[in-house]
């Protein structure tokens, strides 16, 4: 293997876990539906021409997160995890007009396999089954003929 590896335009810098929050309502009940059930959102910030950054946030959540301060139990559990990532973007490699689309497009393909692990981490920590999110489609490059 002597083919060196060229590192992209861009590279994930770091990740802060925002928040991370589970509460379990009914022990004993299978987890298996909820995995059906989750809302994923992302968002990022602007592009920081000066210091060539980008932040990324990504997030999970199950039940109902949100509104579970209360003593009402809509489901089984409630989970929330959020996380911010800083990119750094290399802008004489990278088109800059096309920044917006990578971090709605390809940063929450590289920060899911991470999202996945603190949902898993966080369930088996709760004492429930695992739950292990859906793997996601990457879209793929057709070569034009």
């Amino acid at each position: 293997m002597d083919k060196e590896l060229v590192k992209h335009a861009i590279q994930l810098e770091g990740i802060a876990v925002k928040e991370l929050f589970i509460r379990v309502n009914s022990f004993g009940n299978d987890t298996d539906k909820l995995e059906r059930n989750y809302k994923l959102g992302v968002g990022h910030s602007e592009f920081d021409k000066d210091n060539s950054e980008i932040d990324v946030g990504i997030l999970v959540k199950i039940g109902s997160p949100d509104h579970c301060l209360d003593d009402e139990k809509n489901s089984e559990i409630d989970l929330k995890v959020n996380l911010l990532a800083k990119f750094s973007v290399d802008q004489d490699r990278f088109p800059i007009q096309q920044i917006d689309h990578w971090a709605e497009n390809n940063a929450p393909l590289i920060l899911f396999p991470y999202l996945r692990e603190h949902v898993y981490a966080l369930s088996i920590r709760a004492g429930i089954k695992p739950i292990l999110l859906p793997l996601m489609e990457v879209p793929v490059l057709s070569p034009n003929k």
